[in-house]
């Protein structure tokens, strides 16, 4: 009977560990694809933002914001245009990095679950370009 005891009490105690590391791993992902979705809004606007510099109507120079919006500084709008797609391009990895991220913490919960991984239902595809 003791036995018994122990061995339903180590029982719990593994379902609350895994049910522990399963929540853990969900926050991560959801905070990963949360990150993704702000990642793509500040692309959005850094591919807004080169569109109208391009523009023929463009000033000369341009007033850019750095930190929070709090500072203003006159550059060139080539000075300008080089450093949008600077920041595009960190952006472009940054979002790279996380949807890998997002692809391991999707396949840890679906083997946490007992289901098939991304590779086995072919979402580990490669790009042909790479």
């Amino acid at each position: 009977e003791d036995h018994m005891e122990a061995s339903t009490s180590s029982d719990a105690e593994y379902k609350i560990s895994a049910l522990t590391e399963l929540h853990a791993i969900a926050g991560r992902h959801f905070g990963q694809r949360e990150l993704l979705k702000e990642l793509d809004e500040r692309r959005q606007r850094m591919r807004e933002a080169e569109r109208e510099l391009r523009k023929d109507r463009a000033p000369r120079t341009t007033l850019m914001t750095f930190g929070h919006g709090s500072t203003f500084i006159a550059l060139p709008t080539q000075t300008a245009l080089k450093i949008t797609a600077n920041d595009r391009k960190m952006i472009d990895s940054t979002i790279d990095e996380v949807r890998e991220e997002v692809k391991k913490s999707a396949d840890e919960l679906l083997k946490m679950e007992g289901k098939s991984d991304l590779e086995q239902r072919g979402f580990r595809l490669k790009n042909i370009h790479s």
